[in-house]
């Protein structure tokens, strides 16, 4: 099943290459950029990282937090900034 699973999988991949050459794009297309991409989103429409995870198929949230964790800076200053906000006009913006 496995040695399946990475024959459809190499077969999609190229399929993708050959969408990417015919739509003139210069960043490539993979089922894991696909794949990056729907997590990121996830993380950022604030659905929980364990949620992530196990659509994602890995085998532990230790995993999927590797690929969140280059966006949880941008989470705190997004953070710090409704903070500084809420001290400056004394009401919480969203």
């Amino acid at each position: 099943a496995y040695r399946e699973y990475q024959s459809a999988l190499r077969g999609f991949n190229q399929r993708l290459a050959v969408l990417r050459q015919c739509l003139g794009m210069q960043s490539a297309l993979s089922t894991y950029a696909a794949r990056h991409t729907w997590a990121t989103m996830a993380y950022h429409c604030e659905i929980h990282p364990g949620i992530i995870s196990e659509a994602m198929g890995h085998s532990s949230i230790t995993v999927t937090e590797t690929y969140l964790k280059p966006f949880s800076n941008r989470k705190i200053d997004e953070a710090n900034q409704r903070v500084i906000s809420f001290v400056r006009s004394g009401a919480c913006t969203v």
